[in-house]
């Protein structure tokens, strides 16, 4: 991953201000991406990260997930969400998607059934309870999203950024291809606001 997904985003960040450009080297990133098969011990380069081996990739990408920048999280060959953090992606994963009862993967794997029936009702009272207390309904929305998908299929990936004022630009230029590359071939927007 660290040669890789260095030269994807260096290419991303070089072409962020060129659409043309920008649409080419998004496509690298695509083709790359989904040739990749998915992360595990035998494929310890691998750029897509099952969702539940996180613990084990971590040790293999240790810089990349101690760097600020973008989680990109998809389904098959599907992307669902791209997200972005200016501290260390590590921390950002693990409070909101990894570690702990009421992060969004453990939450999908232990709800799944329940809240692809019902939506948010789905969820026990005191999870929906703490989610509005705590403003944070959209993570409840993308956890039903990933139980939608399978969760078992849920993979990620991360692009380190070490510019702190290039991440938002490239999360808002990706979110927007994304959606275009979706829309033209039937697929979902992007979760992301």
């Amino acid at each position: 991953m660290t040669m890789l997904n260095t030269t994807i985003t260096y290419d991303l960040l070089k072409s962020l201000n060129n659409p043309g450009n920008f649409l080419n080297s998004y496509k690298k990133f695509r083709f790359i991406l989904f040739e990749s098969p998915l992360w595990s011990h035998s494929n310890h380069n691998a750029i897509r990260i099952p969702w539940n081996k996180y613990e084990e990739a971590r040790v293999t990408f240790r810089v990349e997930f101690d760097s600020p920048g973008l989680h990109i999280w998809g389904s098959k060959e599907i992307l669902i969400s791209i997200g972005m953090t200016t501290r260390p992606l590590w921390i950002r994963l693990t409070q909101r998607y990894f570690k702990g009862e009421k992060t969004q993967c453990e939450l999908a794997a232990v709800y799944s059934n329940s809240i692809i029936k019902k939506g948010i009702n789905g969820f026990p009272k005191k999870i929906r309870e703490w989610s509005k207390d705590q403003k944070m309904d959209d993570r409840l929305q993308h956890t039903i999203e990933f139980a939608k998908r399978g969760i078992d299929s849920i993979w990620f990936t991360i692009l380190p950024v070490n510019d702190s004022k290039k991440i938002n630009p490239l999360k808002k230029k990706l979110i927007s291809v994304s959606n275009s590359w979706n829309s033209c071939r039937g697929y979902d927007r992007i979760i992301n606001r």
